[in-house]
């Protein structure tokens, strides 16, 4: 593992486990960046499609039950096979240690740090791709009937917010509903844009609320990627977009890669800077 070249790395150890070809002379070519791992990599690239195709169906709602047992099924191998990788974890743990020490104390303070938008209230403000925005609810006029369900208007500056009576204590999960719809609208209008320049084609575009991502790419052309990113300044979601939009004609994070990305998004390392170190703080304060 720790001659492995940087484009496979994990991804090839945990693929290979779940396929079970991690035989001795397999893991030997891994340590020194020889062919099988070009091998595995193109080869399970194929099974990760599979098992996300299938995830997306059962999210949906309409994977057949064959479907749903292929997926644990192959869960399943991952589970059992994780004690061939065992061996390799040990070394590169060690020889990584100081790097590890120092990541661990670095997302450790940044978690610690507050919430970049405090929590929503009326007459707070909300960063919506840098530009900041009043709440502001909206009062029924005497005698107006309230709203049948609650509801969001983007003003010049100001989100407008009426609140339907069961929601009256909702405010800021409704507001966070409007700022993931949005977000969702934004994502694929910058994503089919730069696909156009790219010269490749976008499928899905998902919209989720991940812990630990902003983005990713399938080879099947569906992106995934934080609703939060909405929270960012526009040059950051900018970059993130390229970034995955790049991927779906260059899965690796080689050189021709970074060169792709700063062909649609120039200037990325500033944005790709500002992500790594205020990334873990867009979050609203008080959300589950």
């Amino acid at each position: 593992l720790n001659g492995l070249h940087s484009r496979y790395n994990r991804k090839v150890i945990e693929q290979a486990a779940i396929a079970g070809v991690l035989t001795p002379k397999v893991t030997d070519d891994i340590k020194t960046g020889g062919a099988a791992a070009d091998y595995i990599a193109k080869r399970l690239d194929a099974l990760e499609d599979e098992l996300e195709r299938i995830e997306e169906r059962i999210f949906e709602g309409n994977a057949p039950r064959g479907n749903i047992e292929a997926l644990y099924t192959n869960k399943r191998k991952l589970t059992v096979l994780k004690h061939a990788v065992e061996p390799l974890i040990e070394p590169f743990l060690r020889e990584r240690a100081a790097w590890i020490a120092r990541t661990l104390a670095r997302v450790a303070a940044e978690a610690s740090a507050p919430p970049l938008v405090d929590p929503i209230a009326d007459g707070s403000v909300v960063a919506v791709l840098g530009r900041d925005h009043v709440v502001h609810v909206d009062v029924p006029r005497p005698g107006g009937s309230p709203p049948r369900r609650s509801s969001v208007r983007d003003g010049a500056g100001t989100l407008h917010v009426r609140l339907a009576p069961g929601d009256a204590t909702r405010l800021q999960e409704v507001v966070e509903r409007h700022l993931r719809a949005r977000a969702r609208a934004i994502l694929r209008e910058r994503a089919d844009r730069r696909a156009t320049v790219a010269g490749v084609r976008v499928g899905r575009v998902i919209v989720r609320d991940q812990r630990s991502r902003w983005g990713s790419a399938s080879r099947r052309g569906t992106l995934s990627f934080n609703w939060r990113l909405i929270l960012a300044p526009e040059s950051v979601l900018d970059y993130v977009v390229a970034h995955e939009v790049a991927h779906l004609a260059d899965f690796s994070h080689s050189a021709a890669f970074w060169a792709r990305v700063a062909a649609l998004h120039p200037g990325f390392r500033e944005d790709r800077r500002w992500l790594r170190r205020h990334g873990r703080r867009l979050r609203v304060a008080g959300e589950a």
